[in-house]
């Protein structure tokens, strides 16, 4: 065989080969309606989660603050299943957990509550090295640091709503008696 005859039979099976392997552009729309379907279930579960465990972190909250959870205001139970609703609970279990506090214990949350909308990011550290917590005995010491754990449970609690939280606090703190989460 000649060399052009050699080249065109290499050629053709070429372009034969690649038209087989080519397939169709138009993609199959049951694949796009399982995916959307597959995004919405994933999305779901995640919202359902997310539910569940702030409905926990209520209820842990109130088990480390040592709430009872039929407290007025306190109710780990959310009809709404909704974030604001779990606020509102959450201030419920600050306002409760405050008043039961010594006056001493209440004037050391409304400095550390001050400290926190000052700084935002109190930590134990900083805390340690400020001159007011130094000047105190070893127990006092001690007491401070368990209301700072405490406190830092519900600021953690409160997540994305933390201007909403220190408003309400700064409220509860100056003694004021109709103090209202927003939007209520």
């Amino acid at each position: 065989m000649s060399k052009l005859c050699k080249f065109w039979a290499a050629f053709g099976m070429f372009a034969l080969c690649s038209g087989l392997n080519q397939t169709p552009v138009s993609a199959n729309p049951f694949n796009a309606i399982n995916r959307t379907l597959y995004n919405i279930n994933n999305t779901v579960n995640s919202v359902d989660h997310t539910v569940r465990n702030t409905n926990g972190t209520v209820k842990n909250l109130s088990d480390t603050l040592g709430i009872q959870s039929n407290e007025p205001g306190t109710s780990t139970t959310n009809t709404n299943n909704n974030a604001q609703s779990n606020t509102k609970q959450i201030l419920g279990i600050y306002h409760t957990w405050y008043k039961s506090l010594s006056p001493s214990d209440q004037e050391t949350v409304a400095k550390l509550i001050m400290e926190y909308a000052q700084d935002k990011q109190v930590s134990f550290s900083t805390l340690s090295k400020n001159e007011w917590f130094t000047q105190k005995d070893l127990q006092e010491q001690q007491k401070i640091g368990s209301i700072f754990y405490k406190l830092n449970e519900i600021v953690k609690a409160v997540g994305n709503d933390k201007g909403e939280f220190f408003a309400f606090a700064l409220c509860v703190n100056s003694g004021t008696q109709d103090c209202k989460a927003q939007g209520q």
